[in-house]
C-alpha cells in the first residue's frame, strides 16, 4: 500500500458533515461575535484519504553526447594509452583519463562531431579522497577562443553540472588548479 494522503475538507452542509462524520475526524471553528461570545461558525473535516501511489522509476540521465567522441588532452599519464583521453568519454568506469605526476594544470577536450546544444556535464574523479583538482572550468570553443560557461571547486567523487545551455562542437574539462 502507498502513503497515506490526508485531505482538509470544508463542509458547511450539516447533511454533508453528518454523513461522513463517522469516517473523519472533525474539528469546529469558533469566532467570537460582537456580543464577545463564541459562536459555531463552520466545521472543518480532516478526511484520510488513502491511495496507491505508483513508484517512480530511478532516473536514467540523457545519454552522453561525449561518448566515444574524439577526444584530446594537453597532457597523458607517461603517454600511455590506458590513460588517454578518450578513456574520459569511454562510458566505462573502470577506465579514465590521467596526467603525469606534478601536474597542476590540464584540460581534456571532446569534440562532438557537429554544433550540438550541451546545458549540463557529469565529472567523475579518481580517489576523490585526495582532493586533488581545486578548480576548474567547463569550456566551449566560440569565436576562436575558449569561452567559460561552468567554473568549479572541488569536483569530489562525481560532480553533476548545469549551466545556460550553448551550443558548441568542442568542449573541454579545464583543471585550472589541482595539486
Amino acid at each position: 500500500m502507498g502513503p497515506r494522503i490526508w485531505s482538509i475538507t470544508y463542509a458547511p452542509d450539516p447533511a454533508a458533515h453528518a454523513a461522513s462524520a463517522a469516517s473523519s475526524h472533525e474539528r469546529t471553528v469558533r469566532r467570537k461575535n460582537p456580543r464577545n461570545r463564541y459562536s459555531k461558525c463552520a466545521t472543518s473535516m480532516i478526511t484520510p484519504i488513502i491511495a496507491e501511489i505508483a513508484p517512480l522509476a530511478p532516473f536514467t540521465p540523457p545519454p552522453s553526447l561525449a561518448a566515444h567522441m574524439k577526444a584530446t588532452a594537453s597532457n597523458v599519464y607517461h603517454n600511455d594509452p590506458q590513460y588517454s583521453p578518450d578513456k574520459a568519454f569511454d562510458e566505462n568506469d573502470g577506465t579514465r583519463w590521467a596526467t603525469d605526476s606534478g601536474t597542476t594544470s590540464a584540460w581534456v577536450e571532446v569534440d562532438l562531431g557537429k554544433p550540438v546544444e550541451v546545458g549540463r556535464a557529469g565529472i567523475a574523479q579518481a580517489y576523490p579522497e585526495l582532493r586533488r583538482v581545486r578548480e576548474f572550468a567547463i569550456e566551449y570553443w566560440h569565436d576562436d577562443r575558449w569561452q567559460p560557461c561552468y567554473r568549479g571547486e572541488n569536483i569530489g567523487a562525481r560532480a553533476d553540472v548545469t549551466f545556460k545551455p550553448i551550443t558548441a562542437r568542442r568542449v573541454r574539462l579545464n583543471i585550472l588548479e589541482a595539486t
